[in-house]
């Protein structure tokens, strides 16, 4: 079963195959994670969510369709549940209590360059989480996920113009964002 294609595991997840299940999650979860962790900046509500992807994906197998990429079709899910979380009355309620927590690489070098990358990490993440919420999504999607415009498109339901438009908005924003906490650390 291991080395059944996605679109085999969907159809045996629709005949009860529960190990088919478990197979596409754990094929999957690390990059749904990531991208709910990065797109929402809070680990713990990021694990949630990507629970909540692989519950509506057993709940919606049905209406998957392999005309693409199921990837795709899953990272769609995840897109959807993070606009969710994030339109929230309790994500607006509960963002003021708690911090935003950021996930870092192992530490390798001195201390020193280890505090560095630190603070550079930080200020990175800082600037995307001020992002909107579209222009976020685009990005994490395109350089995390790895996704091409037309994926992206498909994913997010938006035009390849207006994915395009997204991209480019977030660079000027980004460099505008990171050069200005640069200068103020100097």
């Amino acid at each position: 079963m291991e080395h059944d294609t996605d679109d085999q595991l969907v159809a045996l997840i629709l005949r009860g195959d529960v190990s088919a299940m478990e197979l596409l999650t754990h094929r999957y979860y690390a990059k749904v994670y990531a991208y709910c962790a990065r797109h929402l900046g809070d680990p713990i509500a990021a694990q949630d969510i990507t629970q909540e992807v692989f519950l509506k994906l057993l709940q919606s197998a049905g209406s998957y369709r392999p005309r693409g990429k199921f990837a795709g079709w899953l990272m769609t899910i995840a897109v959807n549940c993070c606009r969710t979380y994030l339109s929230s009355a309790y994500h607006r309620h509960a963002s003021a209590f708690l911090p935003v927590e950021t996930l870092r690489l192992p530490a390798e070098g001195t201390v020193e360059e280890n505090a560095e990358r630190a603070s550079l990490t930080d200020v990175v993440r800082a600037a995307l989480l001020e992002l909107p919420a579209p222009q976020r999504e685009t990005l994490l999607l395109r350089f995390y996920g790895g996704y091409t415009l037309s994926e992206i498109s498909r994913i997010t339901g938006a035009p390849l113009p207006t994915v395009k438009y997204r991209i480019r908005q977030a660079y000027k924003r980004l460099k505008i964002m990171l050069k200005e906490d640069l200068y103020e650390e100097d």
